[in-house]
Parts: structure tokens; C-alpha cells; sequence
């Protein structure tokens, strides 16, 4: 199944909220998601500076992250937006999607694809980093960092969206094993 390219909110943060609940025992899957700790440093009080957005270099931010849980066999790095919609909710999207970062690094700079990583395709049809909203509107973005356990592989062409919500429920077969975020604002002028 091909999930669209947009989903409301409501969906996603279901996902979130589920994604660090334990689960009861007597199962084989995946109950509990860890957390990671995930930041960059350019992004200071929320706010994301325009030289990583298109009003300047359109390059992702500096990343940085502590230790992944045992078991963790790559990690996949999201930039997801959520955007104000007519109804008072959101649409989101991934604006960029970068997988098989090898789970021993622990900071990536600024527009770097680390060797072995591979670009997703983002909720616009493009494997490439995008932050570009609308002008005058702030725009909300996600930045995360998903634990991949050993006993998946990320393939080539994968799509973003679809990735970070299968990776981001709790207690399935391809739940991820750990989890990092931090929040962003920008708005163009």
C-alpha cells in the first residue's frame, strides 16, 4: 500500500504518541522505542535559520546524536513539515529523508550525506533536502533520527513518508528501536 504524499496531522501524532509507549510482554516485536538524544546546534529557541531553508543555501542543518540502542543497524535521518491548513489542522510532509547513516556516527554537517547514506524521495516527488514554505506563513518542521534494527535494510528509492510512519508505530515488525527529535520554525518573509 502507497500512502499519499500528504496526510492530516491527527495520523502522525498518533504515531508520535505511541512511538515511546511500552508495550505487555509475551510478544516477539518491538514494545518499547528508546529515546536518542538529537539536536543541532544552528537550531537555537526553535527558530531554523534561513540559510538552511531556500531563502539561503537550502542545505540540512548540522545533526548531532548520542548513543542508539543495541541492535541498531542503520538510521534514517526526516525533516517533516507540517503545514497550517483551512480547517485548523496540518498537512504533513517529509522534506527530506536520508537512510542507511551508519549507526556509529555521531554528528553529520551541514548539507553532508555521509558514505553509505542514501536520499528517500520527499513528499514532493524529490530526493533532495527542501525547506521552502510558503511566503509569510511559519512553517513547523520535525527533524528526526529513527534507530533501524539490524533485521531491516532500508532499500534505495524509498519513500520518506511511508518509511517514517511504519518506523514510527509501536509494536509492529518494523518498529524502530530508537528515536530522537527536535522541533523548527521558519517563516519566509
Amino acid at each position: 500500500m502507497r500512502l499519499p504524499a500528504t496526510i492530516l496531522c491527527t495520523t502522525l501524532v498518533s504515531a508520535f504518541a505511541l512511538a515511546g509507549c511500552g508495550g505487555s510482554g509475551g510478544t516477539a516485536l518491538n514494545t518499547a522505542i528508546k529515546p536518542v538524544a538529537f539536536a543541532s546546534g544552528a537550531v537555537v529557541a526553535h527558530a531554523l535559520p534561513a540559510r538552511y531553508t531556500c531563502d539561503g543555501k537550502n542545505i540540512a542543518p548540522p545533526l548531532d546524536w548520542g548513543k542508539v540502542p543495541a541492535g541498531t543497524g542503520e538510521l534514517v535521518l526526516t525533516a517533516v513539515g507540517f503545514t497550517p491548513t483551512a480547517t485548523h489542522g496540518y498537512a504533513v510532509s517529509v522534506e527530506w529523508a536520508v537512510a542507511g547513516v551508519d549507526p556509529s556516527l555521531h554528528h553529520i554537517a551541514a548539507g553532508e550525506l555521509p558514505r553509505g547514506a542514501h536520499l528517500g524521495v520527499a513528499s514532493d516527488g524529490k530526493r533532495r533536502y527542501s525547506i521552502c514554505p510558503r511566503r509569510g506563513v511559519a512553517e513547523h518542521y520535525q527533524f528526526m533520527l529513527l534507530a533501524v534494527p539490524r533485521s531491516l535494510k532500508i532499500a534505495r528509492g524509498f519513500d520518506g513518508l511511508e518509511i517514517f510512519v511504519a518506523l514510527s508505530k509501536r509494536n509492529t515488525e518494523v518498529s524502530a528501536v530508537g528515536q530522537g527529535a527536535f522541533a523548527a520554525i521558519y517563516k519566509r518573509r
